[in-house]
């Protein structure tokens, strides 16, 4: 296998810095014969003569003492047999009993579902497995499943969405109150905004259960990756105390894999040289592959060009074309244009032989590719991080990374997709970063870097919020499960116990005294009288669908805010399963994106601008410190993300940019606004002439994202400017931000303020800049290195607090009137999603108060409609709303003298 990769990377020219051979690992088995387990779990057991794994008797002796557990060991090691082994335990000791096996994927728990079956047979139990998921749509077949079943597999999604949410059903009561045991798999993935939000379902799903059982008769048994702080993460995760079995007590083998470090071609491109390499790999070898790269869009785009060459496209930029048929493809051109997309979908996706997969898409199209997948039917696939979970993939012989993963943890998890069931073949390529630039000077730092801490941030407000509208709102859960009255006054008061994170029950009772604070109004407005759909576990801002309606209407997956910045703004060319569409109109109100059928080109935001507003105020700091003449604040920010138009590529040519306002948008920008917070960096060298802020900003984000392994999607970087003077930061003065990208924050770069991280953050940047072989970093001025230096030089002093607030000038007399935006101003309007708002008039109202009149300016449908709105809904911008005084007596609104 080795000299057949080696040979097809030397005829393409790539070049091979390191190999390595990663050692496989003889078995130990141990004997569970004197285990006091039930006969039907000895039963199941017996298929293993030689013994199991240590880590699994471990697993299976801290059960039967009635423990919850985690068992967190390496791909492969055998997690899934204790699942089997403590549920047959489970429903061998009580009849009644109920499992609820929760996966974090829907593809994991299609491919479980059978396995469930067998297990259960295997040891004589004779019993239904059923799962629930988006696929059943029918509400009274999941309740048939329910009731049916004594093994229920579901995501956290479909128990948030649906089963709290129908806990007035009878048999949903019958089947919490007979809930015994609760497996969750793939612990280590609950993190950010997903693991945060499930903590909370978790709480719900445990209030439930012992509400109806009339007590917590629950236990827990869950599996995980290798992470840094797993007790305290699985604490937070479930409100329990949960027994760790880590990689210490793993005694299971593994497959020798051998790893490969690649450079592409002197010369190309690396998404010029990657196709070809990957072809080569389905024509030249008879190896299954899989391909991890870290967006979506270049899932898509791999995927299309593979798929284009595959039937005959013109290959001299086989990423790009100028048709819109599909070449020799049985079925498709012209006439299956008017056939439907749908049908020419069905067949790509029957007929290809590697596909993408990503996070987006329906759930049909999805189910397809993960049939083609167990079927073993794919040579190749092209992914996001959405298959480094435990799906087994039939017969895959080789992994492909483009670019060193951010985490140890994901690391393992996409090289453990191989060498399950024999050796396998591991490629990593450069892609340009600061990971890969490090680890391929120094490939021993590949496996040396630290493990991702699970964060979890369940004091986040908004998200704090949304399940509090869920669990407490009137009629909620809370009310449906003790019967309240939810007509008339009845009691308001919440009697619960559990677990539960500072805040949230006061946010409870808030919800059922009808005090909301008015910062989250707009998620209130947004929930409706059915939060559980209204709102994701897996954002927490909005989500927009994709339609294409010529003829009948298409369903083509779904973006978030954030994504929609990035791939389906106004006129971009949108690829879904490798077929591109136009983005003909955007529906901020509706949440829709409309499209049309395009051709095979390419486009890119125009122009794309990231607009920060620091809340230097007592109530957006959250801390600041001073090392020397560096300053660094922790605040919230006023983010706008802001894109003027796309530019387009069509075959080899590079068209001139389209500027909105045009036919696909009706203002000069299309915008994105959200608060956050973030840390800000300010020092005097800064403002010097030539330094290049947003290469310093994006260089400190990569040299953070090594030192602290987050995400990359959840922060991000830019820069700004000090809109005006105030509490010793001058008008005009620069500044760096690295911030949190989640709508609402999690608060995640405030982790550069802790102790020594900063310091080690600045050492690595000037470590990148000496090694100078970082694209990041090329035509660096000197100007900015020694910005990067006097940064760094400062930081390595001591730490002060900063006042920022002791020395501010008291203001002197009476406004003598309401500060208000002044009209032909705008504003954003906090209860709708944080939209602009143009202000036409401010207007008081002898009932209602102090209102603003105007419009909406991201309404295309009826874009001169006017409406009115309370001043505390509109927030101002700083830095672009212009202020004024609203007078009480003549009703007029003068300019705001600062």
């Amino acid at each position: 296998m080795g000299a057949v990769i080696t040979s097809v990377l030397q005829r393409l020219g790539w070049s091979l810095e390191h190999q390595q051979l990663l050692p496989g690992r003889e078995p130990e088995f141990y004997s569970v014969a004197d285990l006091p387990l039930r006969p039907e779990t000895h039963r199941l057991l017996d298929r293993y003569p030689q013994g199991v794994y240590r880590h699994q008797r471990l697993a299976l002796e801290s059960y039967l003492e009635g423990k919850d557990l985690c068992v967190a060991t390496s791909t492969a090691s055998g997690k899934s047999l204790v699942f089997y082994a403590t549920g047959v335990e489970c429903l061998a000791a009580d009849p009644s009993a109920r499992i609820l096996a929760i996966y974090p994927l829907k593809a994991l728990a299609r491919e479980q579902e059978s396995r469930w079956q067998k297990e259960l047979e295997s040891a004589g139990i004779v019993a239904s497995v059923g799962r629930i998921d988006g696929g059943v749509k029918d509400r009274q077949q999941r309740e048939r499943i329910l009731a049916s079943s004594r093994v229920v597999l579901m995501t956290p999604d479909i128990i948030h969405a649906w089963l709290l949410s129908s806990l007035s059903a009878r048999r949903v009561q019958r089947f919490l109150a007979s809930l015994r045991l609760v497996i969750v798999d793939e612990v280590h993935v609950y993190t950010g905004v997903f693991g945060s939000n499930a903590a909370y379902v978790f709480r719900r799903l445990q209030h439930a259960a012992r509400t109806l059982a009339g007590g917590d008769r629950l236990q827990f048994v869950a599996a995980s990756a290798t992470v840094a702080n797993p007790e305290q993460h699985l604490a937070q995760l479930f409100g329990r105390t949960v027994q760790v079995i880590g990689d210490q007590a793993d005694t299971s083998p593994r497959h020798e894999r051998q790893l490969y470090l690649v450079r592409p071609p002197a010369g190309q491109a690396l998404y010029t040289a990657l196709p070809h390499l990957l072809r080569a790999v389905v024509d030249d070898t008879p190896y299954r592959f899989l391909t991890f790269v870290d967006s979506r869009r270049q899932t898509e785009q791999l995927a299309t060009i593979l798929a284009r060459a595959r039937f005959n496209r013109p290959e001299e930029d086989p990423a790009y074309g100028d048709g819109v048929d599909d070449g020799d493809l049985e079925g498709s051109g012209p006439e299956a244009e008017r056939e439907g997309d749908a049908a020419l979908a069905d067949r790509l996706l029957e007929r290809l032989p590697v596909l993408p997969y990503r996070s987006g898409y329906e759930e049909t199209d999805r189910e397809a590719i993960q049939s083609r997948l167990s079927e073993g039917t794919l040579r190749g696939i092209i992914s996001t991080s959405a298959l480094e979970l435990g799906l087994d993939i039939q017969g895959l012989d080789m992994v492909i990374l483009v670019g060193i993963p951010q985490t140890v943890t994901s690391l393992q998890q996409r090289i453990g997709r191989v060498g399950r069931h024999g050796p396998g073949s591991i490629v990593l390529i450069d892609a340009g970063g600061l990971a890969d630039e490090l680890v391929f000077n120094e490939p021993e730092r590949l496996f040396d870097r630290p493990l991702l801490p699970a964060v979890l941030h369940l004091e986040n407000r908004r998200i704090q919020y949304i399940h509090a509208l869920c669990f407490a709102s009137r009629g909620g859960e809370y009310d449906t499960l003790t019967g309240a009255d939810v007509e008339g006054e009845g009691d308001i008061a919440l009697r619960v116990t559990g677990s539960w994170p500072p805040g949230f029950l006061e946010l409870c009772q808030a919800e059922r005294a009808g005090q909301v604070p008015l910062d989250l109004h707009n998620l209130k407005a947004d929930g409706g009288d059915d939060p559980w759909h209204a709102f994701p576990l897996r954002d927490v801002g909005v989500q927009y669908t994709v339609e294409q309606r010529t003829g009948d209407l298409v369903r083509l997956g779904s973006l978030s805010s954030a994504q929609l910045m990035r791939e389906g703004y106004p006129g971009a060319v949108y690829y879904y399963l490798t077929r591109p569409y136009r983005v003909v109109r955007v529906s901020q109100r509706e949440k829709k994106v409309l499209v049309r059928r395009e051709r095979y080109y390419t486009t890119d935001p125009y122009g794309p601008l990231v607009l920060i507003s620091p809340q230097l105020t007592p109530e957006g700091l959250h801390r600041a410190v001073r090392m020397g003449e560096l300053r660094a604040v922790e605040c919230e920010l006023y983010v706008s993300e802001r894109v003027f138009g796309y530019t387009e590529r069509r075959g080899g040519n590079k068209m001139p940019p389209v500027k909105y306002p045009c036919e696909y948008w009706h203002l000069a920008s299309f915008s994105r606004n959200y608060t956050s917070t973030g840390v800000i960096l300010s020092h005097p060298a800064l403002s010097n002439s030539g330094v290049q802020l947003k290469l310093l900003a994006d260089l400190l984000l990569e040299a953070f994202l090594l030192v602290v392994p987050f995400e990359r999607s959840e922060v991000n970087s830019s820069t700004g400017k000090h809109w005006k003077t105030q509490n010793g930061f001058g008008e005009g003065e620069p500044f760096l931000a690295i911030y949190d990208q989640t709508y609402g924050s999690l608060r995640l770069t405030g982790r550069l303020l802790e102790p020594a991280v900063l310091p080690e953050v600045l050492t690595e940047a000037l470590h990148v800049l000496r090694s100078g072989r970082v694209e990041a970093v090329e035509g660096i001025s000197e100007a900015t290195v020694q910005a990067l230096q006097a940064l760094a030089q400062d930081c390595a002093g001591q730490a002060e607090p900063l006042e920022l607030f002791s020395s501010a000038p008291e203001r002197t007399g009476e406004l003598e009137g309401e500060p208000v935006i002044a009209p032909g101003s705008v504003g954003w309007i906090i209860t709708d999603d944080n939209q602009e708002f143009q202000i036409q008039r401010v207007f008081y109202h002898p009932r209602e108060g102090l209102r603003y009149y105007g419009r909406r300016l991201g309404q295309q449908e009826q874009p001169d409609v006017q409406v009115w709105f309370p001043v505390t809904n509109i927030r101002p911008i700083p830095g672009i709303s212009r202020m004024g005084i609203y007078d009480y007596e003549t009703g007029e609104v003068r300019p705001l003298d600062e």
